[in-house]
């Protein structure tokens, strides 16, 4: 591939980091909430653990394709992880600066994170005493000989690597803690004052070191944190004898036995002990050693203990109930009057469940059909399918049991539903089946009436308290039919499909939003007002990304709302400002993926559950629904224009991925307390949650 080819896309690992930091300007943001900006530090490291597992581990097994994987992504894969390296390094070093900046602050707002050294004589009898009674016996410390590989670590834990300084000789030893996954890693000390104290899992362990140790009389003991991160890609072996959920079982195993991706260790770690563990563990790839600080595995400050008052946390958010899905009423007769848009989280994902429950005893509903990805840990949504079945009803569930880090999971909600008869479908053989759909059949009369959803984002009570998506449920013939044939296709995969309305991966989305994008090109081009606005999680396929800069070119103005992932370079067509792009971060997550096709007279909108990744039109089943009510197409409108009215938490893209926000100062009107306010005025029943 020509150099030029790749000067015109971005590669979308470094866009990925780009999107990571912009969760750390959050944290560093003195506007967020104190603890809240220590939440988004937990994000940030929850990220880059979830970064390694796929998206470096993916350009590693690409190192060995040559130049094959150059024609593949359209860059050379040892030269983005080199990059990759380097961007890593940087933001690490971010990272713990704006970590020691939020300890302060903490500290100043009278919470103090305080390690094993730091305690009085009261705190110090206190851990001791908690330590004996829930820490002692979940331990299981190893020696560290100079012979032999160590057993497999699990990268869901925090290790210590330990040496001890044993008396009287002068010995020293190597040892090796975990960090027990099943204890809390925070502990909340007896006060001094008003100062409230916590100490880390980590901590109480190092000072209770002599005690583990005590068989060898230690003089010294010291202990530095590490933790790894392996490959997360499946192997689903193609074993005609096994049944696919016994095949992804059996990968799953394999799983926790993938290569190492990334070691992260204290920087202050002496080298010898560095060197045994490497060796030990069998890294023959030093890329994959990172330097760190001394706590690893941050993800865990997302439950950090709830202390410090209410300026501390985000106010309660305010959820308003959709007014046209009574609470004393039929929510599919609502539906059938006219479409509705549920914006979760600023409408409440209970009313959806409470339509999945009106549907479960309505002796009228035959059937309920669903796809499930990613559900709760404990899931209304599922108990309701389990009730429609008590009921006689015919349910079917879709279940992806390739829905990635949520595989087992999976397997056991399947396999719950199976025994409550429920009809589980194990996806489609070669098609991840990530698509948002729900189906209820209803005998009105002498006809069969069809209502159906068509979501952004997963049918899930705890994601939906915290990620911002849309729902739209209808019963418009023109899209129940067809998301009925998808159903079908679901039971046998043999059928032949046809959509004239829902843009469907892999059969119909990537040559309707080219068409699109052709149709507003030539509307451009005829002296006429073109515009397009995406909003998406990512946005990184070559092929479309060419029909936009083509578009831009020919006179249409694009708005990029591109929250991850962004290959497009916005500078490089950026005649008379055509291309505009920018990402919000904020409070919530956003997940909506909505596109507006922006004809003077009479906008198009289309929302669905794909992004522009080359996975999501060509290996997955996604669907984008049309939205044909005026009513929902106007509340789009507003919502697609706040967005850009932003001016506290949006940040425009550039091709040095800089990171800058659109506001200078920052201090404006963010757009989700607008998109809330926007809900309240045109919602009557109201009621605050946290």
């Amino acid at each position: 591939m020509k150099k030029q080819d790749d000067d015109r896309f971005i590669p979308k690992e470094l866009s990925w980091l780009a999107f990571n930091q912009r969760v750390l300007q959050e944290a560093r943001n003195p506007r967020v909430p104190l603890v809240e900006r220590l939440r988004f530090l937990g994000i940030a490291s929850s990220n880059m653990d979830e970064f390694f597992r796929v998206k470096v581990a993916s350009l590693k097994r690409l190192t060995r394709l040559g130049a094959k994987a150059i024609k593949l992504v359209g860059h050379d894969p040892a030269v983005v992880l080199e990059q990759v390296r380097q961007r890593v390094l940087e933001l690490n070093q971010e990272y713990d600066e704006v970590f020691q900046g939020v300890l302060e602050d903490l500290g100043r707002a009278g919470i103090q994170l305080v390690g094993h050294e730091g305690l009085n004589s009261d705190q110090a009898d206190f851990v001791r005493e908690h330590f004996r009674r829930h820490v002692r016996s979940e331990l299981s410390p190893m020696l560290l000989g100079r012979r032999g590989r160590l057993v497999e670590l699990d990268e869901r834990k925090v290790y210590l690597a330990v040496r001890v300084l044993e008396g009287p000789r002068g010995r020293v030893r190597h040892g090796l803690i975990d960090l027990p996954a099943n204890l809390p890693r925070f502990l909340v000390l007896p006060g001094v004052g008003r100062q409230r104290n916590v100490i880390l899992l980590d901590d109480i362990v190092r000072l209770m070191l002599p005690e583990v140790f005590a068989l060898f009389q230690p003089e010294r003991t010291e202990a530095w944190a590490f933790k790894i991160t392996r490959d997360a890609e499946l192997d689903v072996e193609d074993d005609l004898a096994l049944s696919y959920s016994a095949k992804l079982a059996a990968s799953l195993k394999k799983r926790a036995h993938g290569a190492t991706v990334r070691f992260l260790y204290d920087a202050a770690m002496p080298k010898g002990l560095l060197d045994l563990l490497v060796i030990k563990l069998g890294i023959s790839r030093r890329d994959a050693l990172l330097p760190g600080g001394r706590i690893h595995k941050r993800s865990d400050f997302l439950s950090f203990p709830q202390m410090g008052g209410r300026r501390l946390h985000y106010p309660p958010s305010l959820v308003t109930h959709h007014r046209d899905l009574p609470a004393d009423g039929s929510l599919l007769a609502a539906i059938r009057r006219r479409d509705m848009l549920l914006h979760v989280p600023y409408n409440p994902f209970s009313q959806f469940v409470d339509l999945l429950r009106e549907a479960a005893l309505d002796p009228k509903v035959t059937a309920i059909r669903m796809t499930l990805y990613r559900v709760a840990r404990t899931s209304d949504v599922v108990r309701a399918l389990v009730s429609a079945r008590r009921n006689g009803k015919q349910v079917t569930a879709v279940v992806e049991l390739q829905a990635r880090f949520n595989e087992q999971d999976n397997l056991r909600w399947a396999e719950k539903l199976r025994d409550e008869g429920v009809d589980v479908v194990f996806g489609v053989p070669g098609l991840k089946v990530h698509s948002k759909l729900l189906l209820i059949e209803r005998s009105e009369g002498k006809e069969r009436r069809l209502y159906a959803g068509v979501g952004t984002g997963n049918f899930n009570e705890d994601t939906a308290a915290v990620f911002e998506d849309m729902l739209l449920l209808t019963a418009d013939l023109r899209i129940t039919r067809e998301v009925a044939q998808l159903f079908a296709y679901f039971h046998k995969t043999y059928l032949q499909v046809q959509f004239n309305h829902l843009l469907v991966s892999p059969w119909t989305a990537r040559e309707r939003l080219e068409k699109l994008i052709k149709q507003e090109s030539a509307r451009a081009a005829a002296g006429q007002r073109a515009r397009i606005d995406i909003k998406m999680n990512n946005l990184a396929d070559h092929r479309l990304i060419d029909r936009l800069y083509a578009a831009a070119a020919a006179g249409v103005t694009l708005r990029l709302n591109v929250r991850g992932m962004l290959a497009l370079k916005p500078d490089g067509y950026r005649l008379d400002n055509r291309i505009q792009a920018m990402a919000v971060i904020d409070r919530y997550l956003e997940h909506s993926r909505v596109i507006r096709i922006d004809h003077p007279k009479k906008p198009q909108f289309y929302l669905g559950s794909g992004d522009m990744l080359p996975r999501n039109l060509d290996r997955r089943v996604e669907v984008f629904a049309p939205v044909y009510d005026p009513g929902i197409c106007a509340y789009l409108g507003q919502v697609m224009n706040l967005y850009w009215e932003d001016q506290g938490s949006a940040r425009k893209y550039d091709d040095q991925q800089s990171n800058l926000r659109r506001h200078p100062t920052g201090d404006g009107p963010r757009v989700q307390t607008e998109i809330a306010r926007l809900n309240q005025a045109l919602h009557s029943r109201q009621e605050a949650t946290k």
